[in-house]
């Protein structure tokens, strides 16, 4: 498990328990030692005092950590309010709407993606006040999210797992958090808190006006605008 109150994540691996414990150590150390390993079998064991003994083939390392009860705990999750999204088109969303959202840190609100249900449907909406983007998907059960906002540091981790994922990705949303589990892995994010603007009213409800061309001419024509366009 590790945290920065923001984000958390925990994960789960198969392994050879001697006997059970538990340890906070410094996630970067830890990395760094394992990273310049030089053989496949690591083995953790508690020295006391907060203290690790990492071994592997010759090599011997000692870490100080913190004891484990001044770890903070992780939200717990209801398991019943889940949905689950296949991994490619849970990506597809993130890919669709993830553009749209602000780096502006005074308009905090919009630093974001907004989930929302109706009628057994999903949405997911972000906006810097120049773009919006809006996703809406079928909800495979019944769902309700009167509106959330994850975070955009939460969305580009999720985005991350999400592309290494090799089965369904399960989420939840609370009141101050949403989870996200795949393979083994579980990630927290915390909601950020305020209203996030109606985008709806911005949206024509009467197009009077269609155009249709072919996406690759389209995509072609644009990047050679892109050539000589300047912010």
């Amino acid at each position: 498990k590790a945290t920065d109150m923001e984000l958390g994540l925990s994960w789960q691996s198969i392994a050879e328990v001697v006997k059970p414990g538990s340890a906070v150590v410094p996630a970067r150390g830890l990395f760094d030692i394992v990273r310049g390993l030089s053989v496949e079998s690591v083995e953790l064991t508690l020295a006391g005092d907060g203290w690790m003994e990492i071994k592997a083939g010759r090599s011997r390392f000692k870490i100080v950590g913190l004891q484990p009860t001044e770890f903070p705990p992780l939200p717990q999750i209801d398991k019943e309010k889940g949905f689950k999204f296949k991994a490619s088109d849970l990506l597809s969303i993130i890919d669709s709407t993830s553009f749209a959202m602000s780096t502006d840190e005074a308009r905090y609100q919009l630093n974001g993606t907004y989930w929302e249900s109706s009628e057994n449907k999903l949405r997911f909406a972000a906006t810097d006040g120049h773009r919006l983007s809006v996703v809406e998907v079928a909800a495979a059960t019944q769902v309700e999210i009167k509106g959330a906002i994850v975070p955009r540091k939460g969305m580009l981790e999720l985005k991350r797992l999400t592309e290494k994922a090799m089965n369904d990705v399960e989420l939840w949303v609370g009141d101050k958090y949403a989870a996200a589990r795949m393979d083994g892995t579980t990630l927290i994010m915390r909601l950020i808190e305020g209203k996030f603007p109606p985008y709806s009213r911005v949206i024509p409800k009467d197009i009077k006006r269609t155009l249709n061309v072919d996406r690759n001419e389209m995509i072609a024509a644009l990047k050679r605008m892109m050539t000589i366009s300047v912010e």
